[in-house]
């Protein structure tokens, strides 16, 4: 059925949208560096195939990131049984204590402000 609206208030604007051209040219290679809605720091670094390594200072995990539909899929064992994650990156510059992050990544269960760092 889908979600009917994004999680943390967060509003859908389709003119931020990236779609997924953009989307597999600020992933696959890169690794971000950002801050979650809740404050936490993170990074999260992303292979040319896809696979992760994100670290935050109360998680470390590692998965697999696919594009869906103009959609960023993350994949993990260790979390919702093994099933894919899906949502939308937005170019939304914004400014968290004093950091200007100039996207956003948000599914049904995390919004992360964050920057390519290479």
């Amino acid at each position: 059925a889908g979600l009917p609206e994004w999680p943390y208030d967060y509003p859908d604007r389709p003119e931020q949208r990236l779609d997924g051209d953009r989307v597999r040219a600020l992933t696959f290679g890169h690794m971000w560096q950002g801050q979650h809605s809740s404050g936490e720091p993170f990074l999260l670094q992303i292979g040319e195939d896809g696979t992760t390594a994100y670290r935050s200072p109360s998680s470390l995990r590692s998965g697999m990131l696919s594009l869906r539909d103009n959609r960023l899929c993350d994949l993990s064992g260790d979390f919702l049984l093994g099933r894919p994650n899906c949502g939308y990156l937005y170019h939304d510059p914004s400014s968290i204590d004093g950091t200007t992050y100039e996207y956003v990544y948000v599914n049904a269960f995390s919004l992360m402000h964050f920057s390519v760092a290479n």
